[in-house]
């Protein structure tokens, strides 16, 4: 047992003696993430708590607990937090247990569960969020974002060169696409409601990983959701679900009347956006932080952006780029296959 799990242990027990509960014997690690944040599983018979290890650097480790008690009195279904240490960033919360979504979705359920997850976006978005002092996704942190692409994937991953005249197109296409993006009605967002962040529950999805959660285009999180890298969907089914949502939207007065057409636009839109964020996010991991363990998403993600950039008119320029880089980047992936 490494250290940091003895500390974890320790701490456990003694909060758990404080409210008179069961000690805890044992602890497992689970799935690692791209940020420093790590989790841990500790049982004892059949009772099961998570504690995480936030990262001290990062500003966000009160504002993670605020943020779940916001969403549980909105009705989302978020882990509740049971104990804080705030001088270790340790922190202790409910077990939603091991169904993953990203590991349970098959045909016989994507239905049912994609339906659920989209419940829960709609909880997210009718929340009263005013006076809550969400960040704002504005174009600073847009172009912020998108510029992680041209300098973490294209030119230090592929190891293209950046001369003007791209510049000049990553520039242009950067400012088409928050152009798109300011058109649609702002909300409450998850901002990476993916299926690696949602739990198979007995009446509902739970939501996981939320502390980036802010006010930002409203096809945000359903692009996150039905955009999935783990599961596929194709543009029927895509379709489908944007349709259910839409419709559920309006009714709720999360949206006015638009039309599926229109909103399909946003979506496909707000999808490139957080697909150039993703490549360059991944690109950074592995390069900088020497973490391969999502690199092989690429390949999906840029097949998702081409995908995206085929049914707007106005991405020719960057499509025809993004075909080029396409053989560079799959014959990089071959030696992580």
């Amino acid at each position: 047992m490494e250290s940091i799990e003895i500390e974890l242990l320790e701490w456990v027990n003694k909060e758990s003696k404080k409210m008179g509960s069961l000690s805890f014997n044992t602890i497992e690690p689970l799935r690692l993430e791209a940020s420093k944040r790590r989790y841990y599983r500790l049982k004892n018979n059949n009772v099961s708590l998570i504690v995480n290890t936030l990262d001290p650097s990062e500003d966000d480790n009160l504002r993670f607990i605020e943020i779940g008690s916001f969403l549980i009195k909105n009705g989302v279904s978020v882990p509740e937090v049971i104990s804080f240490n705030e001088e270790k960033n340790f922190l202790l919360q409910e077990d939603f247990g091991d169904d993953v979504y990203q590991f349970i979705l098959k045909d016989s359920n994507y239905d049912q569960l994609f339906t659920a997850a989209i419940d829960e976006i709609l909880l997210i978005q009718n929340s009263d969020h005013q006076g809550a002092n969400f960040p704002v996704f504005n174009k600073q942190r847009a172009f912020k974002e998108m510029d992680l692409f041209g300098s973490w994937f294209f030119k230090d991953l592929l190891g293209l060169t950046e001369d003007p005249k791209l510049l000049k197109l990553f520039s242009d296409t950067y400012n088409k696409i928050w152009i798109n993006l300011e058109k649609q009605p702002k909300t409450l967002c998850h901002f990476d409601f993916e299926t690696r962040n949602l739990m198979m529950l007995k009446d509902s999805a739970g939501v996981i990983d939320f502390q980036d959660t802010l006010i930002g285009p409203v096809a945000l999180d359903l692009v996150s959701l039905l955009k999935d890298l783990y599961f596929p969907l194709s543009s029927e089914q895509t379709r489908k679900f944007i349709a259910l949502y839409l419709k559920q939207a309006i009714d709720l007065g999360i949206l006015d009347r638009v039309e599926l057409e229109e909103f399909i636009i946003w979506f496909e839109w707000t999808g490139v956006q957080r697909q150039l964020r993703i490549m360059g996010t991944l690109s950074r991991l592995y390069l900088r932080d020497g973490n391969a363990s999502r690199l092989l998403d690429l390949e999906i993600i840029l097949e998702y952006l081409i995908t995206s950039c085929e049914t707007l008119n106005e991405m020719d320029s960057f499509l025809e780029l993004l075909l080029e880089s396409k053989p560079k980047l799959l014959t990089f992936l071959e030696h992580f296959k």
